[in-house]
């Protein structure tokens, strides 16, 4: 045996395959032009002394390496740097993992986890990654492995392993286009709602009648809920927010005196901006304010915000303290959560003074799986019919 020291060493391919990770000669790939399906090229090599060479690096296979189409023999694409919109009608492949390479689930139900692979002590192993762009007319590809030779003394410079290439090393990956999922479409998204939980029962808050003395209660709650948006198995790789972030300064604000001094409306968004922040109220029904967060990991709530009865009373007649550390958080590991922290005090017939509800600023939604897959969907929250739950749409 002789240990690899630079290309130019090989005389001689003993074996050259080209597999998938399972070692299966078929496999699958959504055709969105962003999921990869891997192909793994095996490679044994000779020196000039018809020696085996061992410790061939991977870097060194793929830099004499590409891949063809196994009937005709032509060069495939190489999507490397290829911008999305010039994949989008071609097979191509990368040397380059880009996070979508999970193969599609499999008609037995497997979930498209790689698996390990059979390791030859011997054998140089490359791996490729090939995608499908959307608009790509054949839903089949059959791929086949080519590697060059650099030794001038090499019997044969080029093998390759295409339906005409070199004599006895035919060996090819067949790969099998599925249309993509449109997460636009409801049939292919599920909406689950978690049941609430009281996290906290001592908020602050204050309130007047009229001319009377301003009283201090501790009997505000917080509590906390969720909704999550998932595809049909697992959860989402990622959910993208495209309808920008909510700050106080989204917020209407007016300055309000209480107790002698000049407050705002509403304040105490910081970190982690939520969705929507609103709120309502009704005769019988205590004053509600909801903060919608998408996934929080940290955030934090630390202010203020004004309530006042339709009639009866001079504006503003409560001033609730809101609070969220961000220690207090649970932190998600699902993309696809809708987080809602609710505060509740027991103050009837009241509703937000000198601050609107963000929701007329509308919410969008990119949701993207480990496929690649993805789709847009827009939510509905508002203060009547949408408060608790979102409208998914």
């Amino acid at each position: 045996m002789s240990i690899f020291t630079h290309w130019a060493q090989i005389h001689r391919i003993t074996r050259l395959v080209i597999t998938t990770r399972t070692t299966e000669p078929q496999a699958f790939v959504y055709r969105n032009g962003f999921n990869q399906t891997e192909v793994i090229i095996h490679m044994n090599a000779v020196n000039n002394l018809n020696q085996e060479i061992t410790n061939i690096p991977s870097s060194a296979l793929l830099q004499h390496s590409t891949l063809l189409d196994f009937v005709r023999g032509d060069e495939m694409v190489d999507g490397t740097d290829l911008p999305p919109a010039a994949r989008e009608s071609v097979w191509s492949f990368s040397q380059v993992d880009n996070g979508f390479n999970f193969e599609p689930p499999t008609p037995a139900g497997e979930n498209g986890d790689k698996p390990s692979l059979p390791v030859n002590v011997n054998a140089a192993v490359a791996s490729f990654f090939v995608m499908c762009g959307p608009l790509t007319p054949a839903r089949t590809r059959q791929v086949a492995a080519q590697v060059s030779l650099t030794n001038p003394d090499a019997p044969v410079g080029v093998y390759q392993t295409n339906l005409t290439g070199t004599p006895d090393f035919a060996s090819q990956v067949a790969i099998t286009a599925l249309d993509p999922i449109d997460y636009s479409l409801a049939r292919n998204r599920r909406v689950l709602q978690g049941v609430g939980s009281t996290e906290r029962t001592n908020i602050v808050w204050q309130s007047r009648t009229g001319n009377n003395p301003i009283q201090e209660r501790t009997d505000g709650t917080r509590t906390r809920h969720y909704v999550r948006i998932t595809p049909a198995n697992g959860q989402f790789r990622s959910v993208e927010n495209l309808s920008g972030v909510i700050t106080d300064d989204n917020i209407f604000r007016e300055f309000e005196n209480w107790n002698g001094q000049q407050v705002t409306g509403f304040t105490g968004l910081d970190s982690q901006f939520p969705l929507a922040v609103l709120g309502r109220g009704a005769q019988f029904v205590p004053y509600q304010v909801n903060y919608w967060y998408l996934n929080p990991v940290s955030t934090q709530i630390s202010g203020h915000y004004l309530g006042q009865p339709l009639t009866g009373f001079n504006p503003p007649a409560c001033l609730v303290f809101p609070r969220l550390t961000p220690d207090e958080v649970i932190a998600g590991n699902d993309p696809g959560m809708l987080v809602c922290y609710k505060f509740t005090v027991s103050a009837n017939n009241m509703f937000p003074f000198a601050w609107f509800s963000a929701e007329r600023y509308g919410l969008a939604l990119r949701l993207t799986d480990r496929y690649g897959n993805s789709g847009f969907v827009s939510l509905t929250l508002d203060a009547v019919d949408w408060f608790d739950a979102p409208r998914v749409l």
